[in-house]
């Protein structure tokens, strides 16, 4: 009658003695590491900019769906760390495993009893496709006063790539500006000439996002859910 307490305890300390974040890092290490190579060896291979195109229908087999593609900014080829001239924040899985399994791990503490780790290096190794963004050229927009701004812009580059292969399956190049009026909103004792200027850095990244959604539509048909 007593064994029954004995044998919940032994469970549920077996269970809070699982891996820790540490050791399932070192054991997606080396594979990430691979991973980590081939994108370097990818962003030399990269065509040099070009001029702007549409995205055109391509066909890919297996298709390129929302659970087998991730994002990637060109920086983070080289440097998962790096910051991206207009981040788009896109990246899903694939950026976090190779920033956990990294030199600069972001998590406070590796001794912690990991809670899904290993999925999320599961699911960054089976991604099949990459959308890779590279910024050509950028101007950011720049309030001259509570009311006015200088119109900014980016030249972007998008390339699906095959990650079996390496090989560039399909591109695109826009140029994405800012909207000729912006609304915005401030509160008392806030900076208005610092509201417009980020609320017109905030117009031009919604915009190129747009365009990104509309060239993926076009090549796959699918925007990802892109706004």
């Amino acid at each position: 009658m007593h064994r029954l307490p004995s044998l919940v305890f032994l469970l549920a300390f077996a269970a809070a003695c699982g891996p820790t974040n540490g050791e399932v890092i070192d054991s997606y290490k080396p594979k990430m590491d691979a991973v980590r190579d081939k994108l370097t060896k990818l962003a030399a291979t990269l065509p040099a900019p070009a001029a702007i195109r549409p995205g055109q229908k391509t066909a890919f087999d297996p298709p390129l769906t929302r659970s087998n593609t991730d994002f990637l900014h060109y920086e983070h080829l080289l440097d998962v760390y790096a910051d991206a001239p207009l981040d788009f924040h896109l990246q899903r899985d694939l950026k976090t495993a190779l920033s956990w399994s990294g030199p600069k791990n972001p998590l406070r503490t590796l001794d912690d009893t990991a809670d899904g780790m290993d999925q999320n290096f599961e699911r960054a190794l089976a991604k099949r496709y990459l959308v890779i963004h590279r910024t050509v050229k950028i101007q950011l927009p720049v309030a001259t006063s509570a009311t006015e701004f200088k119109q900014g812009g980016a030249f972007i580059e998008g390339f699906v790539v095959d990650l079996e292969s390496s090989a560039v399956r399909a591109s695109y190049a826009f140029v994405a500006t800012n909207s000729k009026q912006v609304g915005y909103r401030y509160r008392k004792g806030d900076d208005p000439v610092r509201g417009l200027q980020t609320w017109a850095r905030s117009d031009l990244w919604t915009n190129a996002r747009k365009k990104i959604a509309a060239a993926l539509q076009t090549i796959t048909g699918d925007d990802f859910g892109i706004k």
